[in-house]
């Protein structure tokens, strides 16, 4: 409505035809002034409006590479991928799994070994904000249980071929990870997902179809504010004692902000679905 008269106001200006005796014809600069402030203060608004827009897209896109991410690496352990460069060596040592360099084995040539799952670590704090990580996990082959696998994160220094970090997307950040199990929110630092080694009949050979894909927060380590190096050795620690601590009824909860203080919670498992990864846009904390 305001530009509708300004607009009026204008062309009545410019159709008031010969001025009056004694009068100047054009605009005042208190008339050019309010007009300037007026303009202005539309475009604000547009601008406003507009950046608000794209924040919100930004952080929507953020959000759903987040979760397609943590999607495929589900996907991959459920499936069997994992990426193996060929330039580390798994053994077994006194019934513990060896890991350390090596140019000569191919892939495929680590009998002692086999992939048993990964494990994805969310960053928030001031050395590695906007990051996330995923270790892959090795066990010992001949195991019929997880104790006696000796789950271990494939790691040999800066070498490591199979500890993936990336950046996420439009400045998203991770406010909180935790899980719950029907009681109170624990907080977390990481979670695995982990094939199991199958079930066995009664002559301890394994049944066709009895392998599954656990679910397993990682609670030794409570915060996200620890080095990578520090992380491994919490999943490591977990994996051997997780007990009753696989496929929480409730799942695990991601707590993702980004631009405009905007929120997105990322919710892996619950209910049995541990191969799915919900995202809601909602307040989280």
């Amino acid at each position: 409505m305001l530009l509708r008269l300004m607009c009026l106001w204008y062309t009545d200006g410019m159709k008031g035809g010969r001025p009056k005796q004694g009068k100047p014809e054009g605009f005042t600069i208190i008339e050019t002034l309010v007009v300037l402030a007026v303009s202005g203060a539309l475009f604000v608004s547009v601008f406003v409006t507009m950046s608000g827009r794209q924040h919100k897209t930004e952080f929507l896109q953020a959000t759903n590479d987040i979760q397609s991410s943590i999607q495929q690496v589900i996907n991959e352990v459920a499936t069997g991928y994992y990426p193996n460069n060929g330039d580390f060596s798994c053994s077994s040592v006194a019934g513990n799994v060896s890991i350390s360099n090596s140019t000569s084995a191919a892939q495929g040539t680590n009998k002692d070994c086999v992939f048993m799952g990964k494990a994805m670590q969310f960053t928030a704090g001031s050395s590695e904000t906007q990051q996330y990580s995923t270790f892959s996990i090795a066990g010992l082959r001949t195991a019929k249980t997880l104790l006696a696998a000796d789950p271990t994160v494939i790691r040999y220094g800066s070498a490591d071929p199979v500890t993936v970090t990336k950046t996420f997307n439009n400045g998203l950040t991770v406010k909180s990870m935790k899980y719950n199990n029907g009681g109170s929110d624990v907080p977390i630092g990481a979670v695995a997902f982990i094939s199991g080694l199958g079930a066995t009949d009664g002559s301890g050979n394994y049944v066709s179809g009895g392998q599954t894909l656990d679910l397993v927060p990682i609670t030794g380590l409570l915060t996200f504010d620890v080095p990578i190096n520090t992380m491994e050795n919490g999943i490591d620690s977990q994996l051997m004692s997780m007990g009753t601590l696989v496929n929480p009824a409730n799942g695990v909860k991601i707590c993702f902000q980004g631009g405009a203080n905007q929120t997105a919670l990322v919710t892996i498992g619950s209910n049995g679905h541990n191969l799915l990864v919900k995202l809601e846009v909602k307040t989280c904390v």
